[in-house]
């Protein structure tokens, strides 16, 4: 079977060539047409009137009452560039998204070291080409420095042990993290899953996921240890939150907590509640983009095929319960709109369950089940998993369900996942297989450019 060979560029230059390239990518859209799309009506009814509020407050800023939903690290920032600089819209825009470069470029890197620079590129391509990405580089929203953040932690926690320097680094992402979105404080679990693995050596066989006794432990004190440090590092980020929360009493700023206040704000909704079906829609969408990467780590699951197949079904057995336990159908009401939700829309319901989103879960249900549990080496097998179950319940405390709040994080967890599962192995992904995230990069390339030079929504 042909695979791809290992490059002959160092995964540091391939990373600088990327940032380059996406920077040059980034600065036509900028400074020419314009995004559109819902990340520009963002922009337009929240970000940019809260930084041009702060930047005239500096420095005595009000943060107890402000036109976004997030938490102002982002808008803090840019505010003092607004302020020194007399920017225009298009450099503040500009420098907003640079993030986002950052990220690819580091995704891209991290990859390249494992899977060789085709296959890493092939598997950052989906991420890049995305509207929803390519809204956050090229318009004003705190997204593009808050997934940065997240990819960051992740990238660590998932590929080496985290010592006591790693935890207060880590400690101090998540912070910043927080400061920027909120909902990302799930970040806290990695870390703390991470820690505790690294209390001892990851000695297992393969065709095992869970310990022969589940109930000794090895090195329980030395895993106390590193996951108390992880922990007390990790506090700071809660105390941030609690301090906002106790400011604005309850999840987000006072005028997106109810129906009342939000129609106060264009454009405004409401995002304090609960979402229950955020598990099912997310593991949808990693159903949907995990069913094209799969077939890049085919080697890794044919050697493990029993392992797969018994967690693969388990996983989607899983996935159909969270689906049909709470309602999955399109609903404005409830923040099942836009994305994927049209689907559920168009295509039959039973219920108030959508045969689309519990077909797509199962899907990736069996995903997460075959390559993450399956497949993966032990430190990456439960840092992704504790990841991924975290940011589903992260997501249940919101009221809206959008696909431009998960879809960013699938694209980041499934290259992360297929480049840890060549971790421990010396081949590498069939050429084939890069022709799956080829084709979705070219699908949402399509979308992206539907957006260039759109008008923003009112």
């Amino acid at each position: 079977m042909p695979s791809t060979t290992p490059s002959k560029p160092s995964p540091l230059l391939l990373a600088i060539s990327v940032f380059v390239v996406h920077t040059l990518l980034r600065a036509v859209i900028v400074f020419g047409p314009g995004m559109g799309g819902p990340a520009a009506a963002d922009e337009t009814r929240f970000h940019m009137p809260v930084i041009q509020s702060f930047a005239e407050q500096w420095p005595s800023v009000d943060l107890s009452s402000y036109a976004a939903a997030s938490t102002p690290g982002h808008h803090l920032a840019l505010a003092l560039l607004e302020r020194g600089a007399s920017s225009s819209v298009e450099l503040v825009r500009f420098v907003s998204g640079a993030p986002i470069s950052v990220l690819l470029a580091m995704l891209v890197w991290w990859c390249a070291r494992r899977v060789g620079a085709i296959a890493a590129l092939a598997l950052a391509l989906p991420l890049a080409c995305s509207p929803h990405a390519v809204g956050f580089a090229t318009l004003v929203v705190p997204e593009s420095t808050s997934w940065l953040l997240v990819a960051v932690v992740l990238l660590v926690t998932a590929s080496r042990r985290v010592g006591i320097m790693t935890c207060v680094t880590l400690g101090v992402l998540l912070f910043a993290s927080a400061g920027v979105r909120q909902l990302t404080l799930w970040c806290a679990a990695p870390i703390w899953v991470a820690a505790w693995l690294s209390g001892s050596s990851l000695v297992t066989h393969p065709s095992r996921v869970l310990p022969e006794c589940v109930t000794r432990i090895d090195a329980p004190r030395e895993r106390l240890v590193r996951a108390g440090i992880a922990f007390v590092c990790t506090l700071p980020a809660f105390a941030l939150v609690g301090w906002f929360m106790n400011m604005w009493g309850g999840l987000v700023p006072p005028g997106f907590q109810s129906a009342e206040a939000a129609a106060q704000i264009s454009g405004g909704v409401v995002n304090q509640g609960l979402s229950l079906s955020a598990p099912a829609f997310t593991l949808c969408l990693v159903g949907v983009a995990g069913f094209i990467f799969l077939p890049m780590a085919a080697s890794g699951l044919r050697s493990r095929s029993s392992t797969v197949i018994r967690w693969g079904v388990g996983g989607a057995v899983v996935a159909l319960v969270l689906s049909l336990a709470v309602p999955t159908s399109y609903s404005m009401e409830d923040g099942r709109w836009g994305g994927l939700w049209n689907a559920a829309r168009l295509l039959p319901t039973i219920l108030d369950r959508s045969l689309f989103t519990a077909g797509g879960a199962m899907v990736g249900g069996a995903v997460v089940g075959g390559l993450v549990i399956g497949t993966l080496p032990v430190r990456a097998r439960w840092v992704l998993l504790s990841a991924l179950v975290a940011s589903m319940a992260a997501h249940s405390a919101g009221a809206q369900v959008f696909q431009r709040y998960i879809e960013p994080l699938v694209l980041i967890l499934l290259p992360i996942a297929i480049g840890c599962a060549y971790e421990q192995r010396e081949d590498r992904p069939p050429v084939w297989s890069l022709l799956g995230p080829a084709a979705l990069a070219a699908l949402l390339t399509a979308l992206t450019i539907s957006r260039v030079g759109a008008a923003v929504p009112a």
